[in-house]
């Protein structure tokens, strides 16, 4: 008798079980169709014009003006210089040989064997006449 009682607790466990796997299944097919329903909008809800390219996974429409906040104004703010930051043609010639250095060792050579600008070139431009 005990073993029929078992398999019946057994039988009625096993039917609560798949019964509760069936409603949570039917639950989350509810709520992700909602949030589909609410999230999606239409081509002209969105601001594209209908036939335009539609936005694909990562990409987003975003109102950069509401995401950017102004800048206090600091008009009054007093600033001090300390030291008297006179740029020489020396410190410039110092401080440019020391940026195409850091490009590699040969970065800062004069070519003579052509009169052309290649690729990968540095081109140090005067305008002054």
């Amino acid at each position: 008798m005990s073993e029929k009682k078992n398999t019946g607790k057994k039988a009625v466990i096993a039917v609560i079980v798949i019964a509760l796997i069936v409603v949570i299944i039917a639950l989350v097919a509810v709520i992700s169709g909602k949030s589909k329903k609410g999230g999606s909008k239409s081509a002209t809800e969105s601001g594209t014009e209908a036939g335009s390219e539609t936005m694909r996974s990562g990409q987003f429409d975003i109102d950069y003006a509401k995401q950017v906040t102004k800048l206090a104004d600091y008009s009054g703010v007093a600033i001090t210089v300390s030291n008297d930051y006179e740029i020489n043609d020396t410190a410039k010639q110092t401080y440019l040989t020391n940026v195409l250095q850091s490009y590699g060792a040969d970065a800062y050579k004069q070519v003579t064997d052509r009169d052309t600008v290649a690729d990968g070139d540095y081109v140090k431009v005067d305008y002054t006449v």
